[in-house]
């Protein structure tokens, strides 16, 4: 993986743009959150307009993961509203697909998503197909979460990679008051990849800053920061990339001690221009 490290910009801060790249949704606008130029491989917001339709048969030859933010599709006959989630493998038929009244919806593409119609020859690897996950109707569990995190941190598994044991899952620390000071703890470094964004509440990143709903991150492996905390509780989307979820927390201790501290993202440089902190009393959501 190529993608440049990126932590962290909100996703509001970007410019819409028309189009998908590739031209896969016709008459949607998007936001590349982060992209690699080898593989073509991409994050982006995906904003259906009202009454939105997509005819088929269609299929891609890359995977597409996503998660409904806000709205709702249709696709083959499924309702996905906001917290619903699916993984369609390359190769999965697509014979329909309806946005009513709009949809915003995270996106993960494994390679650049051109369509073709018509029924796909080969079919696709069921083990991979996650068909309709309704993250509402989950419960939160701690089976899984790293107890060094401070707090009473809970997830909901949506997808594990059946092969490379990639996951993607919600992560939540409800209603914790952010520590300032006291004893130094270790910064936090992963032996795969991390991509964050944020859906509710806020994260504080101790070297960083102070991201809300929309804050978007590409934590490269062997990258630390931190130490993290919270003001109000958060619920992350969070997807591994080569591999499953690792967490070392081997990296130089710290002190938060700014209960808002500045924001010093690192990011590509074409996302700096856009780049500034996090203002909950006059950032939208998306």
């Amino acid at each position: 993986m190529s993608r440049p490290h990126c932590v962290f910009i909100q996703a509001q801060d970007l410019p819409w743009i028309e189009g998908v790249p590739g031209g896969l949704r016709p008459g949607v606008e998007s936001r590349t959150l982060s992209r690699e130029e080898a593989t073509g491989a991409a994050t982006l917001l995906m904003r259906y307009p009202r009454g939105w339709r997509r005819g088929g048969p269609e299929y891609l030859t890359v995977s597409e993961e996503f998660l409904v933010l806000d709205g709702a599709l249709l696709i083959n006959g499924e309702r996905y509203a906001k917290g619903h989630f699916a993984h369609f493998p390359s190769g999965y038929g697509r014979m329909e697909a309806l946005a009513p009244d709009g949809a915003v919806v995270l996106t993960m593409l494994s390679g650049p998503a051109v369509p073709i119609h018509g029924a796909p020859p080969t079919g696709y690897d069921g083990r991979r197909l996650v068909a309709h996950v309704d993250s509402n109707a989950m419960a939160w569990t701690s089976d899984g979460v790293d107890p060094r995190f401070q707090g009473i941190p809970r997830m909901k598994r949506l997808r594990t990679d059946p092969d490379t044991r990639e996951t993607s899952f919600l992560f939540t620390i409800p209603n914790k008051r952010l520590t300032v000071g006291g004893p130094p703890r270790p910064q936090l470094t992963h032996s795969m990849i991390e991509e964050i964004f944020c859906l509710e509440g806020d994260y504080v990143w101790g070297d960083v800053g102070h991201m809300g709903p929309g804050g978007y991150a590409w934590w490269v492996d062997g990258e630390h920061h931190g130490p993290n905390g919270t003001h109000l509780g958060f619920v992350l989307f969070v997807r591994t990339i080569n591999g499953p979820l690792e967490n070392f927390w081997n990296g130089p201790p710290r002190t938060i001690d700014h209960e808002f501290p500045p924001y010093t993202p690192r990011l590509p440089e074409a996302m700096r221009t856009f780049a500034k902190p996090w203002d909950r009393r006059t950032t939208t959501p998306f």
